[in-house]
């Protein structure tokens, strides 16, 4: 039986490409009949996350929506549009196009909609970014992980969002195995797990700055 070839897109921070890896690994272990690639930048995150999930990784350049008139925004359409035939190259080859986000999905949402693609797209984030918002006005399928305030997002069904195999596994252990499993990661981290530990989490990419 042929397998039905479907494409995971997003990139750049781990909010678009966790999501994502959680969704491919899920179906990979659930369906021999999917064959699952990911698309992403070329200098995201999703260069080091996803071959270490065990994804083909396709890519396209970052193309970032100009906030203001200066030298990149006058080469926005040019780059845009390079962006877009390299996605129309590559997606026709798949029957599914599943986005999250980030600036890798503007151009593949517009290549999967002018060649006929099934597009699914699912939104983490309390406040979309602009791909998603453009993504929404090409097709029905979508999604959100939480109850998004603007009203043009509420009528979409709110499905949670996708957790890797690995918190699953951990919060479906009991207490006693849940503390060994934390105190073994500790120790791993160098921390001692007598002393409270302070986790400081910060949105996208400034969680490190914070910490």
């Amino acid at each position: 039986m042929k397998s039905r070839k479907i494409l995971l897109v997003g990139g750049g921070t781990a909010g678009h490409i966790d999501p994502a890896l959680a969704i491919g690994d899920w179906l990979s272990k659930n369906s021999s009949q999917l064959d699952i690639d990911f698309l992403g930048t070329k200098s995201g995150m999703e260069q080091r996350l996803v071959p270490a999930a065990g994804f083909k990784l396709k890519t396209l350049n970052k193309i970032q929506f100009p906030r203001k008139l200066n030298l990149k925004a006058l080469f926005f359409p040019f780059n845009f549009f390079i962006a877009l035939v390299r996605a129309l190259w590559i997606i026709r080859k798949y029957q599914v196009v599943v986005g999250f986000g980030g600036y890798v999905s503007a151009p593949a949402y517009i290549a999967g909609k002018l060649l006929g693609k099934k597009l699914i797209i699912h939104e983490a984030n309390a406040k979309p970014g602009w791909a998603n918002k453009l993504g929404k006005a090409l097709t029905e399928l979508v999604y959100v992980g939480l109850p998004i305030k603007d009203h043009d997002w509420k009528s979409y069904p709110v499905i949670g969002i996708p957790l890797k195999e690995e918190f699953i596994n951990f919060f479906s252990l009991d207490a006693a195995n849940r503390k060994s499993k934390a105190e073994e990661y500790l120790k791993s981290l160098g921390l001692d797990s007598n002393k409270k530990t302070i986790l400081i989490v910060g949105g996208s990419l400034g969680s490190q700055k914070i910490n």
